[in-house]
C-alpha cells in the first residue's frame, strides 16, 4: 500500500480537544488494523510508543512500493504532531508549530538477504558509502509523501532532496541489545503544506488557504534537518533505524525558522525507550 492509498483509510471524524483520543488518533487506530504481510514476514515492530511531549502514535505503512528501486521491502512507524486543541489538522501543518514538517519514526526493514551491495555486517559501521545509502531509505520515502500530497515536483524532486555529504556521528546509544551509532544530516525538499485535496492531506487535515498564503507557498523548499540512529541485528535478521527530523525555511516575509533544535532532545529521548516486539 502507497502512501496515495491511504485515503481508503481516512474517515471524518469531529476534531476535538488535544488528547490521546482525539481525531487523529482515531485515524491511525483504523489505519493499523489493516494486516500488513511484510509486517509478519519482519517478525519483529516497535512496541506502542511512549509518547513525550505533542506526538501522535505511530502510524503503520508498508514499504515496499516505495524502496522498489533499491531492493528493500520493510515498514515505517511514523509519529507527527498531535492537534492544537479545536484544529482540525495535525501541528505538522502548522508552520508556526515546532512539530511543522516534523517526523519521528523508525524503520524496520527485512535483512534475511544480503542488503545493498555490502555485506550486512557492514552497515554497523561508520562507513560513509553505507550511511548514504540508509539516508537514501529517507529520501525515497519523503518522495513518496510528497507525491501523495500533490507536490507537483514530487516526481522529479530526487535532486532536490539528495542528502548532503556531510553526515556528523554525535553520540551512540545501547538498543536492541547493541552500541548504535547516531548521525546527523540534512537534505533539500519540499514542505507538504498545500491547498489541494487528496487522501492524505484529508487525513493529517491542513490549515485554510488564508491561514498561511500571505506567508508562504504551496510546497515551498525546506531543509530537513535531523537524525538516523540505524544497526543490522543478526539474531532477527532485521536493519532497523529511528529517525527524528525537524526542519528550517524561511517566509516570503524573510522570516526565518528552526524547529530541530526544539525538538531534538525529545526526539532523542523517545529513541532511548524504543524496544521491539514479535509481531502476533
Amino acid at each position: 500500500m502507497k502512501y496515495l492509498d491511504l485515503f481508503l483509510c481516512a474517515i471524518l471524524i469531529n476534531a476535538s480537544a488535544f488528547c490521546q483520543t482525539s481525531w487523529l488518533d482515531a485515524h491511525i487506530n483504523l489505519i493499523n488494523t489493516k494486516t500488513s504481510i511484510q509486517e509478519t514476514i519482519n517478525g519483529v515492530q516497535p512496541a506502542p510508543l511512549k509518547q513525550i511531549a505533542e506526538w501522535s502514535p505511530f502510524f503503520k505503512q508498508e514499504m515496499n512500493n516505495m524502496w522498489q528501486s533499491i531492493g528493500l521491502k520493510g515498514m515505517n512507524y511514523y509519529a507527527i504532531g498531535e492537534p492544537a486543541k479545536d484544529k482540525k489538522y495535525s501541528q505538522r501543518s502548522d508552520f508556526k508549530s515546532k512539530y511543522y514538517q516534523a517526523w519521528f519514526g523508525t524503520y524496520v526493514i527485512d535483512a534475511k538477504n544480503q542488503l545493498f551491495d555490502l555485506p550486512n555486517d557492514s552497515i554497523n559501521t561508520s562507513n560513509k558509502e553505507v550511511i548514504e545509502k540508509l539516508v537514501n531509505i529517507g529520501v525515497l520515502d519523503q518522495d513518496s509523501w510528497l507525491y501523495a500530497t500533490g507536490d507537483p515536483e514530487a516526481l522529479t524532486s530526487t535532486n532536490l532532496i539528495m542528502p548532503k555529504s556531510n553526515f556528523e556521528i554525535i553520540d551512540n546509544f545501547l538498543l536492541d541489545g547493541q552500541h548504535v551509532p547516531v548521525i546527523q544530516f540534512s537534505m533539500n525538499s519540499h514542505s507538504d503544506l498545500t491547498d489541494t485535496a487528496t487522501g492524505l492531506t484529508k487525513m493529517i487535515g491542513m490549515p485554510d488557504k488564508s491561514e498561511w498564503e500571505s506567508q508562504l507557498q504551496p510546497n515551498h523548499p525546506v531543509v530537513l534537518n535531523g537524525f538516523y540512529i540505524y544497526w543490522y541485528n543478526k539474531k532477527d535478521n532485521t536493519l532497523k533505524i529511528i529517525y527524528g527530523v525537524g526542519c528550517a525555511f524561511s517566509t516570503k516575509n524573510n522570516i526565518d525558522y528552526n524547529t530541530y533544535g526544539l525538538i531534538k532532545k525529545d526526539m532523542l529521548d523517545m529513541a532511548k525507550q524504543m524496544t521491539y516486539i514479535i509481531v502476533k
